[in-house]
């Protein structure tokens, strides 16, 4: 999935008009943790290898790094996250 995502990156440089490209300023990178928001926990498996190619990727198109489904991490989950690179984290309204 990494080598998608830096295709991806690549080709929207490619097509887009220089500034336009310049207006993105996130990735969104994916761990391997969904969420369960009737049970009000997150899912899957944290794969801190995973993320830290994911941000490395976003690194190297000069975008910050940002994971969705942080809602119900617990402060050290958090805290590895940006220890790994990770630049931000999405907490939405669910509860």
């Amino acid at each position: 999935e990494t080598e998608e995502f830096g295709k991806l990156l690549q080709d929207l440089k490619d097509n887009l008009q220089v500034e336009v490209f310049r207006a993105i300023k996130y990735g969104v990178v994916q761990s391997g943790v969904g969420l369960d928001l009737l049970n009000m926990k997150n899912t899957g498996e944290f794969s801190a290898k995973r993320l830290e190619e994911m941000n490395r990727v976003c690194h190297n198109f000069g975008l910050l790094s940002k994971e969705h489904n942080g809602d119900y991490l617990t402060k050290q989950e958090i805290q590895q996250r940006f220890d790994l690179g990770l630049d931000t984290i999405n907490i939405a309204p669910e509860f």
